[in-house]
């Protein structure tokens, strides 16, 4: 249902916030390259609650396209994997930058 979604979502941002947080705390400078892969962290863990919102939306048998909603289903559980490596990814490569 929409409020698995919802929490699931919640719970993940809420995770990768704290990471972020941890992580920019003591930063005592900055430059174009770890404002860029900031920026990119972000913009993929803005899309958490869309890709979560597509797995509650395929996971339903009754939704408008039911005789392809594991095919379905199964792609925007790959999707939302992705976004999650890539948020993961850029924060990793910030850390890299930061504590080298």
């Amino acid at each position: 249902n929409s409020s698995a979604a919802y929490l699931t979502s919640f719970g993940l941002v809420s995770v990768l916030w704290f990471v972020h947080h941890q992580l920019c705390h003591n930063i005592q400078h900055s430059n174009p390259m770890i404002q860029t892969l900031n920026t990119l962290a972000l913009s993929f863990v803005g899309g958490i609650p869309f890709t979560s919102g597509l797995i509650q939306h395929y996971a339903n048998p009754h939704s408008y396209d039911a005789p392809n909603f594991r095919i379905n289903e199964g792609v925007c559980v790959q999707f939302h994997c992705l976004v999650l490596f890539f948020s993961g990814l850029f924060q990793a490569l910030m850390c890299w930058l930061l504590y080298l």
